[in-house]
């Protein structure tokens, strides 16, 4: 059995673009060496006084805010830090999924409200961007995991729950896909997930700080935000396998980023 974890960024209302983005790994094999390098990580970079429970999240550590604050961590550490969790990615050879839509022309024509914090598109971007990982971690089962299934484990958001559930119950049942009047459409029907999204928080689901990595990184380089280049090469290299797949999706490209960190 494998599993797909996912998490988002680009969901405030000032971004210009949405990501969702994770790792496809196997729930017997890869994810106890998942956890066990994450506390390998804890322990060589965080004080014993602080280790219970700990969680790297890749924008703090990026921009020097929070727990890892530039008094107390430097440039160099944070990077190598964030460098360090995209290496378990790479020693692993985990696949790396992503969907990501720029907000201004998805659903033109799409009646749109604004609230302080959100509009009422960010939960069809965010489900969208989702369902896009979700096909191609289930294509890439088909290509290159036997007979192998997965499940979708997300990191725990508001608004979008029902909708992402829903959305997978109906990629999920061709019964379903044919009453819509979508069957017709190539590999649309999902048959390696099973069961429904289930949501964790990342103190509860350690490869959810993984995810969390991918969506942050590949977020801020859709949105042409300086990115750690170290990272991005890293994750980069395990998501070019969609494009065998669709040749003309498009991802970020190293030459677009730049490397700015505060």
């Amino acid at each position: 059995m494998r599993l797909l974890y996912l998490d988002e960024a680009g969901i405030s209302a000032k971004e210009s673009g949405l990501c969702v983005a994770g790792i496809l790994i196997h729930g017997d094999y890869e994810a106890p060496a998942v956890e066990q390098r994450l506390e390998e990580l804890i322990s060589r970079y965080i004080p014993e006084q602080d280790r219970v429970g700990f969680v790297f999240h890749a924008t703090d550590i990026f921009h020097g805010s929070k727990y890892f604050n530039r008094e107390d961590w430097s440039r160099e550490t944070r990077l190598q830090i964030l460098a360090d969790l995209a290496g378990i990615i790479d020693e692993l050879h985990l696949p790396v999924v992503v969907g990501m839509y720029q907000k201004e022309t998805f659903g033109i024509g799409v009646p749109e409200v604004h609230t302080a914090d959100h509009s009422t598109k960010r939960p069809l971007i965010q489900t969208t961007s989702a369902l896009d990982c979700i096909v191609w971690a289930d294509r890439w089962l088909r290509k290159y995991a036997g007979d192998e299934k997965a499940m979708v484990i997300a990191e725990d958001t508001d608004r979008v729950k029902r909708l992402m559930k829903a959305s997978v119950k109906l990629f999920r049942t061709p019964a379903l896909l044919k009453a819509f009047g979508i069957d017709h459409l190539p590999d649309l029907q999902l048959t390696r997930i099973v069961d429904t999204v289930y949501f964790a928080a990342k103190d509860d689901s350690a490869a959810l700080q993984l995810a969390d990595l991918c969506a942050f990184t590949f977020g801020r380089a859709m949105n042409e935000k300086p990115v750690p280049v170290q990272v991005f090469r890293i994750l980069y290299s395990h998501v070019r396998w969609i494009q065998e797949f669709k040749p003309d999706v498009r991802l970020p490209e190293l030459a677009e980023i730049t490397e700015t960190v505060p």
